[in-house]
């Protein structure tokens, strides 16, 4: 009996923990709404925070079925403008400024945790530290004086892009002047002191919230992993998996955090149990379960918009 109700305490127990790992999803998808109404505030459009949070959800569903986060791309102007009268093209320029911008934070936050947890003897002298750092500082900082090349560059290699992604510039009309309007955009904002301080606040709250997703995940499970380690196993999986253009980071991302769980000594069997639920947790709630539903209607809605225009 005394057993028995043991196992129900700590199944009570599990329970608490992924209840706790939803709502840390849950808090970090409004977090990202909230960035995202405050650039498009900057860009002189409004839009709810609980609008904004649906934008995200479905844009984020339609990231799960399309490569290179074109979903979030395309998906999220044709969004914002059906669900909250926002302007597509002040929307393609908020996303473009948070694609820019977290492209850059993942890949110098990724290279610090690498210096950080790295064995190769050479990286325990300064120099090989300050020369990778000083690297990274440098490309970013070459990016924004020759943008202009930059986006000559990128333009000419249109040919090559996937379809889809051929197919939002098209629809955009993104040639030259266009994405010239873009990069000087990302530059003002980058040169805005006040907006850059403003839209990082929920940066930084989701960098160090985010890793108690897989935290709780195994906690579960009753595994022990401390912060620190559940913090650079996170991101550098999750940054891998981005990366790579899968959709969703499925498969790359969660071979990358199997392997990093393993050499930091979980039992392999357990291992693929916090796996399942953490992508359970992190894309069933709410990006499957609101986001899907959303996605739908607003297909629905741009093929009547279709019919209409054809009429």
């Amino acid at each position: 009996m005394i057993a028995d109700w043991l196992l129900t305490l700590n199944g009570l127990r599990e329970g608490s923990y992924i209840i706790i790992a939803v709502a840390i999803n849950l808090l970090s998808v409004w977090l990202m709404g909230w960035r995202y109404k405050i650039f498009l505030g900057y860009l002189k459009e409004r839009i709810s925070l609980l609008n904004s949070f649906w934008v995200i959800c479905t844009a984020q569903f339609a990231n799960y079925i399309t490569p290179l986060r074109a979903g979030n791309v395309a998906i999220r102007p044709i969004a914002s403008e059906m669900f909250a009268g926002v302007s597509s093209w002040k929307s393609l320029l908020a996303t473009v400024f948070e694609l820019v911008i977290d492209t850059s934070w993942q890949i110098v936050l990724v290279s610090l945790i690498l210096l950080l947890v790295a064995e190769n003897q050479l990286l325990d002298s300064l120099i090989p530290k300050v020369t990778i750092v000083g690297t990274f500082l440098l490309v970013i900082m070459l990016g924004l004086v020759y943008h202009r090349e930059l986006i000559n560059w990128i333009l000419q290699q249109r040919k090559f892009f996937p379809g889809k992604i051929d197919r939002i510039m098209a629809k955009f009309e993104l040639q030259q002047e266009k994405m010239e309007e873009i990069s000087n955009q990302i530059v003002q904002y980058i040169s805005n002191m006040r907006l850059f301080l403003l839209s990082s606040v929920p940066v930084v709250i989701n960098i160090l919230l985010q890793p108690l997703l897989l935290q709780y995940s195994g906690k579960a499970f009753s595994m022990s992993l401390t912060y620190f380690s559940s913090f650079t196993i996170f991101w550098i999986s999750f940054i891998v998996g981005r990366l790579s253009g899968i959709p969703g980071g499925l498969g790359l991302g969660d071979i990358s955090m199997g392997g990093l769980l393993i050499k930091a000594g979980v039992a392999p069997f357990l291992v693929l149990k916090v796996i399942i639920l953490y992508r359970i947790v992190t894309m069933v709630f709410p990006h499957v379960l609101i986001g899907g539903p959303l996605f739908f209607i607003l297909s629905k809605r741009m093929a009547l918009r279709g019919i209409a225009k054809l009429e």
